[in-house]
């Protein structure tokens, strides 16, 4: 969902400056829509690939307006565009918004895919009017090519976590699982438990390769700056700790040291 009019969140929150409020809302709020399964297509807070404001652009500020900009709305999975403010005393809510059809699902299993490795060059062959999203995905590799007859399959069930994204599928073959939410260094793909390398799905997103069969996936953010901070921070308490101990024990030592023996 687009939202290009940031108003009614400003005066809800009771920010006076509108650009000073997209800012914090950015920094300090993040994905304030995640729990209500409300996505931002141009990803959580502030993790925010440059690629993929580079794709954005495509859209512009109607994603309506040219062909070029509706096959990128529908790649981004938006569902709806709102043109202006939401008025809550309105009878029906869905007609202030503008729905775009056809649109790519949040998950999908597709049989046939091309391989790509530049990002530009990706998302240029991904809006071309030749290409069809729904039936090819683009990924930077690929240990195997698609089967002769391409697999067919579904996604039979999708769960959000904050660091997490489960999901169950199937597929007749070969194929590739395409989540279309932005790839980002520290994520990592499981597939019925096992490890297997996270690739590059249409340039901005993420996908893994699957063989026949129902699968569990799950895609996992565990980054490994984090783990390398936490280390740090707790060796740096230990230190502070051991050098409050020694200090102590020397000013005990000191102490006892200045009582006179009687």
């Amino acid at each position: 969902m687009i939202n290009v009019d940031l108003h009614l969140q400003q005066e809800l929150y009771g920010y006076a400056g509108l650009s000073g409020f997209g800012y914090a809302r950015n920094v300090l709020l993040g994905d304030i829509g995640l729990p209500y399964h409300v996505y931002n297509v141009l990803g959580g807070g502030t993790l925010r690939p440059n690629a993929f404001f580079d794709f954005f652009k495509n859209i512009g500020l109607d994603p309506m307006a040219t062909a070029k900009s509706r096959r990128a709305a529908a790649v981004l999975n938006v569902g709806y565009v709102i043109h202006k403010p939401i008025e809550d005393n309105a009878d029906d809510l869905l007609s202030q918004f503008e729905q775009v059809k056809p649109t790519l699902p949040r998950a999908m299993v597709v049989g046939d895919w091309k391989v790509i490795p530049d990002v530009k060059q990706a998302m240029a062959e991904l809006l071309s009017e030749k290409h069809n999203p729904f039936r090819t995905v683009i990924v930077d590799r690929a240990t195997q090519s698609p089967e002769s007859k391409p697999a067919s399959g579904d996604v039979d069930e999708l769960v959000y976590d904050w660091n997490r994204v489960t999901l169950k599928v199937h597929s007749s073959g070969r194929a590739m699982v395409l989540l279309n939410d932005s790839i980002y260094p520290g994520w990592k793909v499981l597939v019925d438990d096992q490890s297997q390398p996270i690739l590059r799905g249409n340039g901005l997103f993420r996908a893994v390769m699957i063989d026949a069969g129902e699968h569990d996936i799950q895609f996992i953010y565990d980054p490994w700056q984090f783990k390398f901070g936490m280390t740090v921070a707790g060796c740096t308490l230990l230190l502070l700790a051991g050098l409050f101990v020694v200090g102590w024990r020397d000013g005990s030592i000191a102490r006892h040291a200045s009582i006179p023996s009687n």
